[in-house]
């Protein structure tokens, strides 16, 4: 039997770690395990991609941690600095690497090395203008406000392009995934899933002719993931809570997603879980294994490895 880990944080173990743990689970009940550590952007995914793909010649930007004010800072690399008046720049500018690390782009660019902005899952479809838009969802405004702001947005995003010499590509990689961007039938800058990630730092990663994706997506992407899930027997993921307001987390979405692509047996490693199994298989899974506080993570698992093996 083939068992697949593919693994997110649980307790004090990120998904690296938790990958090894809960593999050693099924290899001990018998398994053939092949085993990864996922993660959204933060210290876990730079760990993870750097055991993953240590020598990937790619630049990745983490546009997580931007509020809706980010967008100002990056205006100073590219020399753009039409925002409507709503938009009042109150980010901390001594923290932001962000435009430093575009202005850096500039060469990078030139030796033809690829620009990727990693966000968390659920902005990877954030658009920067429009309806659904950073300034469409603002619920804080005005409907006057926010057609205001929209349009600032999008004559910032023009400018953008303008100065930058880019149109957004959008693009994810051949073979797209749950976690990637696609290009928008538009062509306008701000229609273009992902230009609203990181309150619109997605926007200036695009300009600069690069795409914006998931940590998760890229992890999974740099390993193969979806070819070794289609040759697995089982597949293993895991998460800290699985609970009804959020059913696992970005990690387990996405292997999941994956695993009923191929149809593919998946069940869930967790610290926790307040669901019921209707619940699991109306997300694709079909069983929640909780192991509880502080526990050997292998030992607490063997148990259940043992009943999932065949």
């Amino acid at each position: 039997m083939r068992a697949l880990v593919a693994a997110g944080r649980i307790g004090d173990h990120d998904g690296v770690d938790a990958a090894v743990l809960i593999g050693r689970a099924w290899r001990s009940a018998g398994a053939h395990v092949a085993a990864l550590g996922l993660a959204e952007p933060g210290a876990d995914w730079a760990r993870a991609h750097r055991a993953l793909c240590p020598d990937d010649p790619a630049h990745y930007l983490s546009l997580t941690g931007h509020g809706p004010d980010a967008i100002v800072a990056a205006m100073a690399s590219v020399g753009v600095c039409n925002l409507p008046r709503h938009w009042s720049p109150t980010v901390d500018m001594s923290a932001m690497d962000f435009d430093v690390a575009l202005e850096r782009q500039r060469q990078r660019r030139a030796h033809g090395v690829e620009l990727v902005g990693i966000c968390a899952a659920d902005q990877t479809g954030q658009l920067l203008t429009g309806p659904l838009g950073l300034a469409g969802t603002r619920g804080d405004l005005g409907l006057a406000e926010r057609l205001g702001l929209d349009r600032g947005l999008e004559h910032w995003a023009q400018g953008l392009r303008a100065a930058v010499g880019s149109g957004p590509t959008g693009q994810a990689p051949a073979g797209s995934g749950p976690g990637s961007t696609g290009e928008d039938a538009s062509g306008l800058p701000g229609r273009v899933p992902g230009s609203g990630a990181g309150g619109g730092a997605g926007a200036v990663v695009q300009a600069f002719g690069g795409t914006v994706r998931s940590g998760v997506d890229v992890l999974a992407r740099a390993a193969r993931l979806e070819q070794s899930i289609a040759r697995a027997d089982l597949v293993v993921t895991s998460c800290d809570v699985f609970d009804v307001d959020h059913w696992g987390s970005p990690v387990t979405d996405y292997v999941a997603a994956l695993a009923n692509k191929h149809e593919k047996p998946v069940v869930v490693i967790a610290r926790t879980n307040h669901t019921y199994e209707i619940g699991q298989r109306s997300v694709g899974i079909e069983a929640v294994h909780a192991i509880g506080d502080d526990a050997d993570v292998t030992s607490a698992c063997g148990g259940f490895a043992r009943s999932w093996i065949w």
